[in-house]
């Protein structure tokens, strides 16, 4: 069985993120990529797995922390994201049209989160609201 893992934890210092397997996470600003994870596909043993965990402190408002699965990335590449995270849009309007993309490009699987950042206060705590997701 395959399988992927993606975690983002907000804290008080920065976005702390890891990841296995071939599910990403992207930090888009003004619909550029800012970062993005490469495939990190392991072999599962008996033996503890260990992670490589990545700091960033180059955050600002209006970034968006994109989660996907593979399903998505077969469907939009890197150029189509960057258009979706380009628009006008809302989150959840930008969400949608890459679910659409994704229906009837993708032959697997297909999930996604975005966390957009509103703020950011004077003591270095993110806030994000909302979250939007499909499966």
């Amino acid at each position: 069985m395959a399988t992927t893992l993606c975690l983002i934890y907000f804290a008080a210092d920065g976005v702390y993120l890891t990841h296995a397997g071939s599910s990403k996470i992207y930090q888009f600003r003004d619909g550029k990529i800012i970062f993005k994870t490469e495939d990190n596909l392991i072999k599962v043993s008996h033996s503890p797995v260990e992670f490589e965990i990545v700091k960033i402190t180059d955050v600002l408002p209006d970034d968006k922390f994109f989660i996907c699965t593979n399903g998505v990335t077969k469907a939009c590449n890197d150029d189509d994201l960057c258009g979706i995270f380009s628009t006008n849009q809302s989150s959840e309007e930008k969400i949608n049209t890459i679910k659409n993309k994704c229906r009837t490009g993708s032959r697997d699987n297909y999930s996604a989160y975005l966390i957009p950042i509103q703020e950011i206060n004077k003591i270095n705590v993110f806030k994000q609201i909302f979250l939007y997701a499909f499966a």
